[in-house]
């Protein structure tokens, strides 16, 4: 478009240059390309003048601005007296005026404006109309919705808006209209079909200084609207009414009298009732929005739906349809029994009314929380504390955007207005702790109110942005509570003596951790009953005890069930199914801590983990893991241990793994199992509930894991030696340092690094690596993860003492297979190579053998062997007469004999079952040697 054309209905003076073809406008220079015209534009931290250079290299060949300038290239200046006036006029002729080919209906007001656009969105939609809104939440046109990025866009983003409207066949448009865009010029020019004046209360005394100030700013609207829309039941409605008596104007009301009336409101959780009066006939309204001010709100768009010739009826269906607006009155109604409402309320009267239509339907407590916005207002922030304080029962005050400004130095600036009514509350500054707080915090009937952010999906600090979406932050919360009514749905229970659902504090299984709220599951095992332990628990506070058998004498609320351990389950199961996150379920003969703990460390690189912490890999740790999940999780890394046929089918059944990672299949539990065939089967229980979405990790070296074949869900192999999905090769070995290695992830060559030594951690990083790649983290995130990875206690940990002695201490658990791995990283080291080792259990009739086995490997990989316990003495007699032995029957007589044995450049593995609790003589030796 010619640059003259486009400056047509201006007042300018072309300072140089000529008429040009013009390609593109902006007002930022790094949008600016070949053939621009930017605009100067003085805003509050920059000015655009500043940038005419940057723009004339990028490209620009026109530059309009406001003050003198000296530019020396080629281009053409045209100076105005104000730019955001020059944009809007500039911004419209470029786009063809495109305003004009639909109406716009303008919303302006302190509150209400979001809802206002909602609503008259919702009739014209019902009247068949293609509409078009933009406001503070979304910008809408036809089928496509994007996230707003301000109230109001700026002049030149509006009238390019317009023009996709235009194209669109947009023919009715509702726009938010901030007094910042009136004041700024954003909407400068175009005529509003509609005008709608909400009300008038104190907020944005920072840029508008006075509230004179404020109210012109609004009335800018009207002065380009052909027909007004006034709210007469606010004070300065009335003078907009009396201002713009010249033009059409339509009053609405509920206490004075108006054009457009509401009578007879009937307002509860469930929205408002109201009787609509104009010119006497009256009509029934039932709007699913709660509060007075949603039917101020629907009065004033019936208002408009009038000016635009749209029935009154239809107008009432149109209301009537509206559901919800994002983030104004929201409701998430508990399972619990309360409510949480989150509102986008901001400004003291925001408040006053939110919390009037919360208290119409509040049976419990009405809490509130909220904060106020730093670089905004000062003055309304002890007023919003006064509003908050005389409507509720308690608040919580806390940060909103604080922006540059110190959170607290906020909350201070709050806390005269709400201790000037006598209101309880407390002060928690981190916004989501607050939440949590009040949700954890709730009982049935109360009501919490969160409001000043309502829609918004961050939260604006100091330094940075971070994203902050409180439905999401609420509806978490709200999964980690559990109530009685979910334990007799999970459990199906015969309920006595309870009367009411109850949150729960928590769920255990062990009388001597019983707190007050908890309840308590009576198991019965050989040698203890639960159930023997009520009157106990009662008397710590439980809320009521989960039994297989009604206990008359104990006055506690019971919950009966068949069996209560299959009842645990069922109510870690029906928690899990919760969270829509991924599971990895990790199992394997030797190695599942390790890969555990490996594998969440690689996840925690990127993501919140939650994982099975010390042994809780059971039919009673596993369900007790699961219950402490989090709504902050992001993914979880549990253990599944076995000693009997059933026992992982009944775990995978409580955590409902997406994946599952089998290390290896060797002999630990051959004493009940049989064969390493039936090993095997039980370790594949894990796959019982899989379908075509679930994923199956397995080592492909092991001989028993690569016959495995399915068609019913995908398997992953990782491997050193066999063809594999990931699949180590060019390995280094470090020594005591541990090993280097690559890796392929996607066709392109990585290296990695385990700093524990031996191969058997190579297959442990390839299992991380696999699951890490499966759930999408970058190369770096895996890398680091298993760089980083620590194996926790008893498990490979090296630990250096003066005279150079190592221990590597590796006494969590043993079996022939983990037993041989340690051999095989002591013989790494240089030194006196010095075993001890214990007993390894449950291996049943093979016990003998496996130990002889194990004793005839060792003896070419250490010096010394030190055999303490009943199995060991196979150790010692297969190693006797081939290197240096020794045998105990118990710790006590071995860790005298060790204190004194050990000398310089010594190294010493310990190894042994978990029972035999060899960290007894590693740590006394460690405590002895500080």
């Amino acid at each position: 478009m010619r640059l003259f054309d486009m400056l047509k209905g201006l007042d300018y003076v072309l300072i140089k240059g000529s008429d040009l073809e013009i390609e593109h406008i902006t007002y930022s220079s790094r949008e600016v390309v070949e053939g621009s015209l930017f605009f100067c534009i003085e805003g509050f931290k920059t000015d655009g003048h500043q940038f005419i250079q940057d723009a004339v290299n990028r490209g620009a060949k026109a530059i309009i601005v406001s003050k003198d300038v000296n530019v020396e290239e080629d281009v053409t200046i045209v100076k105005v007296k104000d730019t955001r006036e020059a944009m809007a006029i500039v911004s419209s002729n470029f786009y063809g005026n495109p305003s004009k080919f639909f109406n716009v209906i303008g919303v302006t007001g302190t509150n209400g404006k979001t809802t206002s656009t909602f609503m008259i969105k919702s009739i014209l939609d019902e009247y068949n109309r293609k509409t078009a809104l933009l406001g503070t939440i979304y910008n809408i046109i036809g089928e496509k919705i994007e996230e707003a990025k301000r109230t109001t866009p700026e002049s030149m983003d509006l009238q390019r808006l317009y023009s996709e409207m235009k194209n669109s066949g947009i023919t009715d448009c509702i726009m938010e209209v901030s007094s910042h865009s009136l004041e700024l010029k954003r909407v400068y020019g175009v005529e509003f079909k509609v005008g709608i004046f909400t009300n008038l209360t104190q907020d944005h005394l920072d840029f508008h200084k006075t509230m004179e100030n404020y109210f012109n700013a609004k009335m800018k609207l009207f002065e380009n609207s052909e027909n007004c829309i006034i709210n007469i039941d606010d004070e300065y409605g009335k003078r907009a009414a009396e201002m713009f008596k010249n033009k059409r104007v339509i009053t609405y009301g509920i206490d004075n009298r108006a054009d457009i009336m509401a009578e007879n409101l009937k307002i509860d959780s469930d929205g408002s009732q109201f009787d609509l009066v104009i010119n006497g006939v009256k009509r029934r309204v039932k709007l699913h929005l709660p509060g007075k001010f949603n039917v101020y709100n629907a009065l004033g768009c019936i208002g408009a739906a009038i000016a635009l010739n749209i029935p009154v009826d239809i107008a009432i269906k149109g209301l009537e349809k509206l559901q919800s607006v994002p983030g104004r009155s929201e409701k998430i109604v508990s399972h619990a029994g309360f409510t949480v409402v989150i509102d986008y309320a901001h400004t003291p009267d925001g408040i006053e009314n939110i919390l009037k239509a919360a208290r119409e339907y509040t049976s419990g407590r009405l809490i509130t929380l909220f904060g106020c916005g730093g670089d905004r207002d000062k003055g309304k922030r002890p007023l919003m504390g006064k509003a908050a304080g005389e409507l509720s029962d308690f608040c919580i005050i806390t940060s909103d955007n604080p922006r540059s400004e110190d959170p607290m130095a906020i909350i201070n600036d709050i806390i005269p207005g709400i201790e000037q009514t006598g209101c309880k509350y407390i002060v928690i500054e981190d916004r989501k702790k607050a939440i949590e707080y009040a949700i954890k915090n709730a009982k049935k009937g109360d009501v919490i109110v969160v409001a000043g952010k309502g829609h918004e999906k961050y939260q604006i600090l100091k330094d940075r942005t971070i994203e902050f979406d409180e439905r999401k932050i609420v509806e978490g919360f709200l999964k980690e509570i559990i109530t009685t009514d979910d334990i007799i749905k999970a459990t199906c229970g015969k309920v006595f003596n309870l009367n009411e659902n109850i949150i729960i504090n928590k769920i255990t299984t062990d009388s001597r951790k019983v707190e007050k709220g908890d309840v308590f599951i009576a198991l019965k095992g050989e040698k203890f009953d639960g159930h023997d332990f009520l009157g106990e628990v009662k008397d710590k506070g439980a809320v009521c005890a989960v039994v297989s058998k009604f206990i008359p004498n104990v006055d506690i609320p019971q919950i009966l069930v068949d069996d209560t351990l299959r009842a645990y389950k069922e109510i870690a199961r029906y928690y899990r199914r919760r969270f829509d996150i991924p599971i990895v379920a990790i199992t394997g003969s030797c190695g599942k801590t390790t890969t555990k703990e490996m594998i969440a460390s690689v996840l925690s690189s990127r993501l919140n983990v939650h994982k099975t912490e010390k042994n809780f890999n059971n039919e009673i740790g596993l369900p007790m893991t699961i219950l402490n999940l989090k709504s902050k999780h992001e993914a979880s890394v549990v253990e599944m241990g076995m000693n009997h046929f059933g026992e992982i089918e009944s775990l995978s059944y409580v955590a409902l793994p997406k994946i599952a990672v089998i290390t290896n299949i060797g002999t630990a539990h051959i004493e009940n199992l049989g064969s390493r065939e039936n090993i095997l089967k039980a370790k594949m229980e894990i796959t019982t509930y899989f379908n075509e979405e679930n994923i199956l990790v397995i080592n492909s070296d092991d001989d028993m894991l690569s016959t495995v074949k399915t068609d019913k869900y995908k398997i992953i192999k990782f491997a050193i030696n066999s063809d594999a999905d990931y699949k180590a090769y060019d390995i280094i070995d470090l020594g005591q340092d541990g090993m280097e290695f690559k890796c392929n992830i996607s066709g392109v060559e990585r290296r990695f690094k385990v700093n524990l030594p031996g191969q058997h951690n190579i297959y442990n990083a390839l299992s991380a690596i696999a699951v890490g790649d499966i759930l999408g983290l970058q190369y770096e995130d895996i890398y680091n993860g298993i760089l980083n990875f620590n194996p926790g206690s008893m498990r490979m940990n090296i630990v250096e003492l003066k005279d150079d002695i190592k221990f590597i201490v590796d006494c969590y658990n043993a079996n022939p297979d983990s037993m041989k791995a340690a051999i095989d990283v002591l013989n790494k080291f240089n030194g006196r190579r010095i075993a001890v080792l214990g007993d390894m259990f449950e291996l049943g009739e093979f016990s003998k053998a496996m130990h002889k086995e194990v004793g005839n490997y060792l003896v070419d990989k250490c010096d010394v062997l030190i055999a303490i316990g009943e199995f060991a003495k196979e150790y010692y007699n297969e190693a006797m007469g081939k290197i240096e032995c020794y045998y105990f029957i118990n710790k006590e007589e071995a860790l005298d004999f060790i204190k004194n044995f050990i000398k310089r450049d010594d190294v010493v593995l310990f190894k042994a079952s978990r029972g035999m609790k060899l960290e007894y003589i590693s740590d006394s030796l460690i405590e002895q040697r500080k």
